[in-house]
């Protein structure tokens, strides 16, 4: 729960329109996938994807990193079909 607290800290202090609060959402994200809380991880990495996709594009290299920490963690925690989803979507787009 103080993860969490400390990002809501970044976001009220920069804003949650700089990168920097993303970035540090991004590495909330990741500890949460290592001690196992998959539905918070899911929830945000999936808020940085959104972010970083309407404000960079796909193309970025921001938006591909969580891209890929996004369909990897959908793989390791057996939701393949999901990872390929968003695989697909972006190659569309």
């Amino acid at each position: 729960m103080g993860i969490y607290i400390c990002v809501c800290c970044i976001l009220l202090y920069v804003g949650n329109n700089h990168i920097d609060a993303w970035t540090a959402m991004n590495t909330v994200a990741n500890y949460y996938r290592a001690k196992g809380l998959n539905d918070r991880a899911e929830y945000l990495y999936k808020q940085c994807y959104q972010y970083r996709r309407d404000n960079f594009g796909l193309q970025h290299y921001d938006t591909k990193l969580i891209i890929e920490n996004l369909v990897s963690f959908y793989k390791e925690i057996g939701k393949d079909s999901k990872a390929d989803q968003l695989l697909e979507a972006c190659k569309h787009n």
